[in-house]
């Protein structure tokens, strides 16, 4: 006779691939009807000949080139083969993130259950007989990993599929792993690494399940893993050399413990989630925040290893949460902003604490369990619909943002610039404006300019431009705007200076050295306008500005060939 357990766990099982599913696009379905997201989607997407279609060239491209901070080729290639099957329409990019979130959330159901099963030795876990702790304990982590809201940047944000897509293969290759499907877990485990480096972390969490299984660890077996972590830790550091080394080890040990800890309070009480997360304060012991977020990881670390006996599910989870993240926290600043935490940085990580909250949630009597998990999930669910909104609109996202945190310089201007474009000229300036109360900033008098020049006052845009020089003189974004207000003018030599400034400052500035280029064509300086539009598309394949300034130097030197060439680029980059 088939024991009741065995008949429950085979049940919860199967319910589990209906179930998961389901719940997923129930939380997450709102996003099919967002438009592509005003941060990352456009120069990853809308903005990248790489992904229009599966050609050698464009292969090559996302193989030998990073986006521009990570090494994603993989990533890339399913954006290439979402336009072959529906161009440039959201909706099936949208779909495709849904679809592997979903599925995700199946593959957290068996590998919560690897782990409890590595640790039915534990008396805690076997003590009641009469229950399947293993499937309905993973059947509860799932959902939660499913329905929670701090997923919503990773599923509705496209740009964010490189961790959908990293965590699918990452928990398919420990599966792998832990049926001893060695080469499988090979396999899986590189493209893992090349939907996302973070996965480097997987031998970690093959040897924290070893450990628990057989109370020894065989490294020899996972030395070809360690091998492909080391080579995309020297591949990642190519894309991201400029900003670790923009940040010395105690600012990133302090950031990093902050950011571990903001995750954990997202996770258990997910209120006031924001596409930004800034870092306000300096990093130094004396900080509150920073200083009471060391000594919670350091009370966390103690308890992951002097409980590892007595509370071997507690130490499991936060293990699996502490070394996940860890790659993720190391890098303070990212496009030239600094942030203490991201949302996607927990979506892997997630697993970890949702295995503790299920595993609490599985010991209370199974009918109290059940309701329990009803309304928590009901609730989770609710607000994942609500947070699912916030990204329906550049103005909803970024005012949500700014409510939270009103000193974000980021959040106010990209809700200006998005005010600005939909010719909301009044607010824009006064968002602008009141940034001014918690302190000048070269980003606020930037976008005040802008608004200045885009409604013509172009001796207020210039005042603007210039405060924002004399605050920031090493940055090249005064510079270029003020040759762009030159050039608007007609001032060519003035605009000249200002772009051969900007230049200097960063001569990976693709969008000046097009401008350049155009400036030095006009002249008649054919090889060094030449040479700005190769350097321009250099540091980025795709700047329309510097593919219609070769248009124009090819015809000016009678080769049509190449000029066609160029002119498709260009207009294929005309959204």
């Amino acid at each position: 006779m088939i024991p009741q357990t065995d008949i429950l766990r085979t049940m919860l099982r199967k319910l589990s691939w209906a179930i998961l599913p389901i719940i997923a696009f129930i939380a997450f379905g709102g996003s099919l009807a967002h438009d592509f997201a005003p941060i990352d989607d456009h120069f990853l997407i809308l903005q990248n000949l790489a992904i229009r279609g599966v050609t050698f060239e464009n292969l090559r491209t996302i193989f030998t080139s990073y986006d521009p901070e990570l090494y994603i080729p993989l990533t890339l290639f399913t954006y290439q083969l979402n336009y072959l099957a529906g161009g440039l329409e959201p909706f099936g990019y949208h779909l495709v993130n849904a679809t592997l979130h979903a599925a995700n959330g199946v593959l957290v159901f068996f590998v919560v259950q690897a782990f409890v099963n590595a640790d039915r030795r534990s008396t805690e876990l076997t003590a009641n007989n009469r229950r399947p702790y293993d499937a309905w304990t993973a059947l509860l982590a799932a959902s939660l990993f499913t329905v929670h809201p701090i997923h919503t940047q990773s599923v509705v944000w496209i740009a964010g599929r490189k961790d959908l897509l990293m965590t699918m293969f990452f928990l398919l290759s420990f599966l792998a792993f832990v049926r001893n499907r060695q080469w499988w877990s090979l396999g899986f485990f590189l493209l893992a690494c090349l939907s996302k480096v973070t996965a480097i972390t997987l031998p970690a969490v093959l040897i924290l399940h070893e450990a628990i299984t057989h109370k020894s660890v065989n490294l020899k077996n996972k030395t070809p893993f360690f091998i492909i972590s080391i080579l995309f830790i020297l591949i990642a550091f190519g894309g991201k050399e400029r900003i670790v080394g923009n940040a010395d080890w105690i600012s990133t040990v302090l950031f990093a413990g902050r950011g571990a800890v903001l995750g954990l309070q997202k996770l258990v009480l997910p209120t006031g989630l924001s596409i930004f997360y800034p870092a306000a304060q300096n990093a130094n012991l004396l900080s509150p925040a920073l200083l009471i977020s060391s000594l919670i990881m350091i009370l966390l670390i103690f308890f992951m290893w002097f409980g590892r006996r007595k509370w071997q599910w507690l130490s499991i989870g936060l293990a699996v949460y502490i070394i996940t993240i860890a790659p993720a926290l190391i890098n303070l600043k990212t496009g030239g902003q600094q942030y203490i935490f991201a949302d996607r940085y927990a979506y892997l990580p997630s697993v970890g604490i949702f295995f503790i909250l299920a595993y609490l949630l599985a010991k209370i009597p199974l009918k109290a369990s059940m309701i329990t998990a009803v309304i928590l999930l009901s609730t989770l669910t609710m607000l994942t619909i609500r947070q699912v909104t916030t990204w329906s609109t550049p103005e909803k996202l970024f005012s949500h943002a700014l409510g939270l945190y009103p000193a974000s310089v980021p959040a106010r201007t990209a809700l200006a610039k998005a005010y600005r474009e939909a010719g909301k000229y009044e607010e824009a300036f006064s968002i602008l404006k009141e940034g001014l109360r918690y302190g000048d900033d070269v980003r606020l008098f930037l976008g005040a300019g802008a608004v200045y020049a885009r409604v013509g006052q172009t001796k207020d845009a210039a005042e603007q431009f210039g405060k924002a020089r004399a605050i920031a003189p090493d940055n090249p974004e005064p510079s270029f705007a003020l040759g762009s207000l030159e050039e608007q003018l007609g001032n060519v030599i003035a605009a000249q200076a200002h772009y051969e400034r900007a230049v200097e400052l960063d001569p990976s500035y693709a969008a000046v050295r097009a401008a350049l280029g155009k400036i030095y064509l006009n002249q008649e300086r054919g090889a060094d306008a030449r040479a700005q539009f190769a350097e321009a598309l250099r540091w980025n394949p795709n700047s329309r500005e510097a593919h219609e300034g070769m248009v124009n130097m090819f015809e000016a030197e009678g080769d049509g060939v190449a000029a066609t060439e160029h002119r498709r680029k260009a207009d294929a980059l005309r959204l």
